[in-house]
């Protein structure tokens, strides 16, 4: 894991809190630090940083410092060292704090994968101000005996951790996140058998697959039975863990994947039918995951689908084209093979809008 952390180097207490950080942390990470932009643009480009700890708040530097790791695609945490205390934000209010708050200060609050407060007032008001929900406290041993130093970057090693759990699939190198698409095939098909030559060459050489990273996606969102029975079908050994149980964190407004498949009723054609207009729904609100391309998948290879009916119920709902596109969602997502897709697929931008909702679910 590699560490860059920024600061302006004008606070006397800060610099040292770095310093501190980057000397208990050798055994976890490799860390850097810089002051001054030419500095951290350099560093980034040569390091290549997991992380980057940006310290303090209201800083022109300390903002370009967050949008470049943001415009870079790497993660941000955020430790305020209490410069987002109230009576602080309340001094030069209306000719200082209101005007950054709305040029930087509050996206990049809340574009951080997490804020670090130093105490539990700190993290009571952050919770007040409602800009991010990803809060962790550690407490700074520079100013408090209750933590030592060996504690403390213990501490801040598992929020670095947890940060790198997070959306994973955004972290997948390409040999893994394309292993994804033939493992959910062989989960629900359970005969590796429907896995094309391509396919099936990925797992030939298993160790190079980050199965730690699938399995955390898989556990997120909730389809990881069927990656573990694809697993299983395929006939690969992996090292099992407690994926499920691995601190991550969430979007601010993230809604968990809600079933598209609980539609009661006998009629299968009217029962999909229902299920591809809440997925039509779960798309306008951005709610569409993998978890529901699995259940749909799963259903049109258990189900009985009468194809005549069932373009006439859609064309009736006007759902014929989404239809369409879902299917060719599911072809390119789950594996979903032509001879069970009831509707001939569509493959223009609105498909790929749809598959962007789907891997954007996790984003922060």
């Amino acid at each position: 894991m590699i560490i860059l952390h920024f600061h302006t180097g004008t606070d006397n207490m800060i610099t040292q809190y770095v310093n501190m950080l980057a000397d208990v942390m050798k055994e976890y990470a490799e860390v850097y630090a810089a002051t001054s932009l030419i500095s951290f643009r350099k560093q980034l480009h040569k390091h290549h940083p997991d992380i980057i700890h940006i310290h303090g708040c209201w800083s022109v530097q300390t903002a370009m410092a967050a949008h470049t790791a943001m415009r870079n695609g790497v993660r941000i945490v955020l430790t305020p060292h209490g410069q987002l205390e109230q009576w602080i934000i309340n001094q030069n209010y209306w000719k200082e704090k209101l005007p950054k708050t709305i040029a930087f200060q509050r996206r990049i609050v809340n574009k951080a994968y997490t804020v670090i407060a130093m105490g539990r007032m700190e993290e009571n008001n952050l919770k007040r101000m409602k800009w991010t929900t990803r809060i962790e406290t550690v407490r700074n041993p520079l100013i408090t005996e209750a933590i030592t130093e060996a504690e403390a970057g213990a501490l801040i090693h598992a929020v670095y951790r947890k940060v790198t759990d997070t959306n994973v699939l955004q972290l997948m190198d390409k040999t893994t996140a394309r292993a994804i698409r033939p493992l959910i095939k062989a989960g629900l098909t359970g005969n590796h058998l429907w896995l094309s030559d391509t396919e099936y060459t990925l797992f030939r050489n298993p160790e190079d697959i980050s199965w730690r990273k699938i399995m955390i996606y898989a556990a997120q969102e909730n389809i990881i039975e069927t990656i573990r029975r694809g697993i299983s079908v395929l006939g690969i050994s992996v090292p099992d863990f407690p994926a499920e149980s691995v601190p991550h964190y969430l979007p601010n407004k993230f809604i968990p994947s809600c079933p598209i498949s609980d539609i009661e009723g006998s009629d299968d054609n009217k029962r999909l039918v229902a299920m591809i207009c809440k997925a039509k729904k779960f798309v306008s609100s951005g709610r569409l995951t993998i978890y529901n391309m699995v259940e749909l998948t799963s259903t049109l290879l258990q189900n009985n689908i009468d194809d005549g009916k069932l373009k006439e119920l859609l064309s009736d709902k006007n759902l014929l084209k989404f239809a369409g596109r879902l299917m060719k969602t599911a072809e390119d997502m789950t594996g979903l093979d032509e001879g069970f897709m009831p509707v001939k697929t569509i493959d223009d931008r609105k498909t790929n809008n749809i598959k962007s909702t789907i891997n954007k679910h996790l984003e922060i």
